[in-house]
């Protein structure tokens, strides 16, 4: 039921869609403000994480409104063909009753064939309907289904950074911490000065060793996030 036109036009999107290269960075992403909503919350990263179950059942269910979208389509036609054809059946038992001379029955048989044409002709109206609102329309929960595939394989990547450098980053000042070797936890100048005051509460210490790989951490955790809330 689908055109070829429609066909070609959800390809070349699709072709489109290949091409583009997915954002690397939160800031590459345009949004009609201009500011990404960052919310750390339990429920959206759970969401986040179940998200591939919801794409599988939109693909499953999308996938059979489709097939039955014409399936019902072609159910209407064929109505609208029986119908058609016993509208022409009527007509002809109308014609033989009146020559028959059996006026009422061929009334009735005419009004019969009447209904049947209206019948026919409202079940073709709603073929119409299947068609134009649920068979074209699939083609946009298509594209809407190559968005969100985008979407989720962006949140995988942007996911594994994040986790791979804060499981590495967490080993790294763990062992750092427990050396004892401040000269290598790359303090700042004034975390140098209170040295003596935190060296042995470890929080103290996580929060401000290795500064660099921390703002790195924080960043690919802002990508992370932002994407959840995609």
């Amino acid at each position: 039921m689908t055109t070829k036109n429609s066909k070609s036009a959800t390809k070349a999107v699709k072709t489109a869609f290949d091409r583009v290269k997915p954002p690397e960075d939160a800031s590459q992403y345009a949004t009609m403000s201009g500011d990404h909503k960052i919310i750390e919350s339990s429920s959206i990263i759970k969401f986040s994480e179940k998200f591939p179950i919801y794409m599988n059942s939109y693909e499953v269910l999308t996938t059979q409104y489709y097939t039955l979208s014409r399936q019902l389509c072609k159910q209407f036609e064929d109505i609208s063909e029986t119908q058609k054809k016993m509208a022409e059946c009527s007509k002809h038992l109308s014609t033989m009753f009146k020559i028959s001379n059996s006026d009422q029955l061929s009334e009735v048989y005419q009004k019969i064939e009447e209904a049947l044409k209206n019948w026919s002709t409202r079940i073709t109206e709603y073929t119409s309907v299947v068609k134009e609102n649920f068979i074209d329309f699939y083609k946009y929960m298509t594209l809407e289904k190559q968005s969100l595939e985008v979407l989720n394989n962006i949140k995988t990547t942007f996911t594994q950074n994040y986790q791979k450098l804060e499981s590495s980053l967490s080993k790294k000042k763990e062992y750092l911490f427990k050396s004892g070797y401040s000269s290598k936890w790359e303090l700042s100048e004034a975390d140098m000065k209170k040295l003596d005051t935190i060296k042995n509460d470890k929080d103290a210490v996580y929060k401000v060793m290795l500064p660099r790989e921390t703002t790195r951490l924080n960043h690919l955790k802002i990508n992370y996030l932002m994407i959840c809330n995609q």
